[in-house]
């Protein structure tokens, strides 16, 4: 693609980020008192991605000063892990590993 009218290249241009928490906290397995606080920040975002979809057209977006870029992070109750997983990949590549070898994660199975 040549990124548009002007020809400039998608890649290249700055990216602006819309993103939100798709977790709760809670000190009990069983207990997700902010299972609500989850749901609506997933539904405005999905929406706001709809909206802008399906109202804007290609080539407005591809005007832009940015791309925009919606992101769902999980982890951020327990210190940004999504996030900053999401930041150390874009920065240093995106290293894909078998399994959840070397990703940190709050969820561990028994034998880690």
């Amino acid at each position: 693609e040549d990124g548009g009218e002007n020809g400039a290249n998608n890649s290249n241009r700055p990216v602006i980020l819309l993103a939100t928490s798709i977790d709760s906290t809670s000190m009990f397995h069983d207990l997700s008192p902010g299972a609500n606080n989850a749901a609506s920040n997933t539904l405005t975002l999905l929406l706001a991605a709809q909206l802008v979809g399906s109202s804007v057209k290609d080539d407005v977006l591809d005007s832009l000063y940015g791309q925009i870029v919606f992101g769902f992070f999980q982890g951020e109750s327990y210190g940004y892990i999504g996030s900053r997983r999401f930041l150390k990949d874009v920065l240093e590549g995106f290293q894909c590993t078998e399994g959840n070898e070397g990703v940190p994660s709050v969820y561990k199975k028994k034998d880690e």
